[in-house]
């Protein structure tokens, strides 16, 4: 039996920034692998380089060197039109501040993917409102303005609108940013009931709470990825 791809494979990816004329290693030849159904967390101090690994998977971002494959496809090799039209069909992402439009309702943010993709209007209202039920929002909510749901449900839309194109990878760095304790652990736990055999969640994170729900950490210090035994890869 051939062995399955991984959702994600990483080979000695870098990302070098310049700040003030002194070059910033935020990535230092970081490879890894994210078998497709896997639900990881990457766990480091602030500065570790957590949101830049995310933003070079999440095609944000290119890397400075290396190999970036995402559900089969090197784009590395994309130019940047084609990397953005490949994360928008193939990646979700959800990262701290991610807003969402107070004055439009829960369904019309989520669905906000799918417009720019060209689905048709009621097809795009059928899938957000599906996306809203996975992400825990309540029904009686979907109609209501951004502005008029509490912070939680926020998180969730926003936690919708990364899942309403069905996507292949999830990001999410900090899901539990800005949250108190009880909160966090809802948006954790709807994130949560995303895993299956299709979709592959990666999660950044400062804190013990949210990698505890991981099926797998990495630890990533100074730009690399640190082995249990303390070696770097």
């Amino acid at each position: 039996m051939s062995e399955v791809a991984p959702a994600v494979a990483l080979d000695a990816v870098r990302k070098t920034y310049q700040r003030g004329g002194q070059p910033v290693h935020a990535l230092r030849d970081v490879s890894l692998r994210l078998p497709r159904g896997s639900y990881t967390a990457v766990v480091g101090p602030r500065g570790c380089g957590a949101s830049t690994l995310l933003a070079v998977l999440g095609c944000l971002a290119a890397p400075t060197s290396g190999r970036v494959v995402v559900d089969g496809t090197d784009v590395t090799q994309l130019d940047p039109t084609a990397r953005t039209d490949f994360r928008a069909e193939t990646i979700g992402v959800v990262f701290p501040g991610t807003t969402v439009l107070p004055r439009r309702s829960a369904v019309e943010n989520a669905a906000l993917p799918l417009l720019f993709q060209g689905v048709p209007g009621r097809q795009r209202r059928r899938r957000a409102t599906t996306a809203l039920e996975r992400a825990g929002l309540p029904a009686s909510h979907a109609t209501r303005p951004a502005a008029a749901l509490s912070g939680v449900h926020r998180h969730r839309v926003a936690l919708a609108r990364a899942l309403v194109a069905d996507p292949a990878v999830v990001l999410v760095d900090e899901p539990a940013a800005a949250l108190d304790a009880d909160a966090g652990r809802e948006i954790m736990a709807a994130i949560t009931d995303q895993q299956d055999a299709d979709t592959t969640v990666l999660v950044a994170t400062h804190t013990a709470r949210v990698a505890d729900h991981a099926d797998r950490r990495l630890a990533l210090h100074d730009g690399a990825i640190r082995h249990p035994d303390g070696d770097t890869a």
